[in-house]
C-alpha cells in the first residue's frame, strides 16, 4: 500500500460517531506516512478516555501557539471554532515548517469563512 506523503494536509470528514477518530488512530498505528514524525500532537476540545491508552502522542486541549518542525498535528472536533490560525496551518505552516495536518470534521460545507481556504489546501 502507498504511504501518505509528508508534509501534507488532510481532511477527515464524516458524520458524528462514524469512526473518524478510529481511522486516524489506525493510520498512526500502521505508520501510514512516508516519514517517522518527531512529534504527534492531538489537539482536542473534549477529553476522551482512550487518550490514556496512546503512547507516543501528545494531547493538547486547544491549539498550541507553535508547532515543532517535522510533526503530525491532528485537530479534532473544531468544526464550530475554525479560525485563521487553523487555516494558516494548511496554507502556510504545513510546507514551511514541514508539518502534516489532519483536520477531523463533521461537515465539509460549513459556512465558516476560513473553511474554503482549508479545503483548497487539503
Amino acid at each position: 500500500m502507498s504511504k501518505l506523503k509528508h508534509p501534507s494536509c488532510l481532511l477527515c470528514v464524516e458524520a458524528t460517531q462514524s469512526g473518524k477518530t478510529s481511522i486516524i488512530r489506525q493510520m498512526i498505528a500502521q505508520k501510514a506516512y512516508d516519514y517517522e514524525f518527531k512529534n504527534i500532537i492531538w489537539c482536542y476540545k473534549a477529553f476522551q478516555d482512550w487518550f490514556f491508552e496512546e503512547k507516543g502522542i501528545s494531547f493538547f486541549q486547544g491549539i498550541p501557539e507553535n508547532f515543532e518542525n517535522e510533526s503530525l498535528v491532528i485537530i479534532d472536533d473544531w468544526m464550530s471554532d475554525l479560525n485563521v490560525k487553523i487555516a494558516e496551518l494548511f496554507t502556510i505552516t504545513s510546507h514551511h515548517s514541514r508539518i502534516s495536518v489532519i483536520l477531523i470534521l463533521q461537515n465539509l460545507f460549513s459556512r465558516n469563512k476560513v473553511m474554503r481556504d482549508i479545503s483548497l489546501n487539503a
